[in-house]
């Protein structure tokens, strides 16, 4: 029995005991559409199964062993990738990988520890079955199941970050992806909500959260501290800014504005040429001018606030025009 070594096992029976003589060639990325995942991917009244459900807390379940053929995939739709032969179910082809989602239409991201314990199973699942490291064709690879079945399920997974994946397989050292956790030395800068997606400077109210946070954890806070929360502008819809100490990034989900090849939600914005060069020339300078004045006008009239209420607010100013001077010396240097 091939069972992963950092999954919890609970069998399911919705599955086949054995491949018919097949071996899997294929990882299929699926998402749940509204929790409940394990519970009712282990009820014999449901009919489905998955080999493995990761839960938003990262946490792995494995219901089906490897050898075994879940109850995943269904069957062929009209319009389905051409690899797959319509004389052979394609779950006897397959691992299949659920990932927890609690909105109904798999639209929200995968939390941090989903992403990390997502890429990390794939290698390791890859690594037992010799499947590519790549996105699936002919003869094997990773995708979604909107490639099985594009009639019914063109929306699972829904947002999964694909280039990430691809790109961390591709790297030689296939240790854990490791992110910034609360403790280690990032815990003496910032506070976590109660539910993770938001860290919030204990010093001032800025904070980061969401795909912005994804990004700052999983390249261990290479910009250093934000000095704003995240910044919108008419010029760039669809996305979010956010200046760091030492760079700007920008939420671009659609990847409208220049992102590299493998990049993923959030990137680094380019700022000495294109989309980045024209809105530090003004769009972002007004927008952070227009930040600054708010906050001196909530200063001027909080005289009666809190001490450490009012503190947090002066703190937040000073990094507001802090981020202002940064701009106005990257526009005179790429002058």
């Amino acid at each position: 029995m091939k069972r992963d070594e950092k999954a919890i096992w609970t069998p399911s029976p919705n599955c086949w005991p054995d491949r018919s003589g097949y071996t899997p060639r294929y990882v299929i990325i699926h998402s749940t559409a509204g929790g409940g995942s394990v519970s009712w991917l282990t009820n014999p009244a449901s009919q489905v199964s998955a080999h493995y459900v990761i839960l938003r807390d990262g946490t792995i379940y494995q219901l089906v062993d490897e050898e075994a053929a879940a109850w995943a995939n269904g069957v062929l739709s009209a319009g389905h990738d051409a690899w797959w032969s319509a004389a052979i179910n394609p779950n006897l082809l397959t691992i299949s990988i659920e990932h927890e989602k609690l909105d109904l239409y798999n639209q929200e991201a995968l939390t941090t520890a989903q992403v990390a314990a997502s890429m990390q199973l794939v290698s390791r699942i890859c690594a037992r079955w010799n499947i590519p490291l790549r996105r699936a064709d002919g003869a094997g690879g990773i995708t979604g199941h909107y490639s099985v079945d594009p009639v019914n399920r063109s929306h699972c997974p829904g947002v999964y970050p694909w280039d990430t994946l691809y790109a961390y397989l591709a790297q030689s050292n296939k240790d854990d992806l490791k992110v910034l956790q609360l403790t280690d030395a990032m815990g003496s800068f910032f506070t976590a909500s109660s539910d993770g997606t938001r860290w919030m400077l204990k010093n001032s109210n800025v904070s980061i959260a969401y795909a912005h946070l994804d990004f700052f954890r999983r390249y261990e806070g290479i910009l250093g501290l934000p000095l704003t929360n995240e910044l919108y502008l008419t010029e760039l819809p669809d996305s979010a800014i956010q200046i760091y100490e030492r760079g700007i990034a920008i939420y671009d989900p659609k990847r409208k504005y220049g992102p590299p090849p493998a990049a993923g939600q959030v990137y680094l914005m380019m700022i000495s040429q294109g989309v980045g060069q024209k809105i530090i020339a003004k769009p972002l300078t007004v927008e952070l001018q227009t930040q600054v004045a708010n906050l001196q006008a909530q200063i001027a009239s909080a005289s009666a606030a809190p001490a450490a209420e009012l503190a947090q607010v002066k703190q937040q100013l000073a990094a507001y025009q802090a981020a202002l001077q940064q701009i106005a010396n990257v526009t005179q240097a790429t002058k």
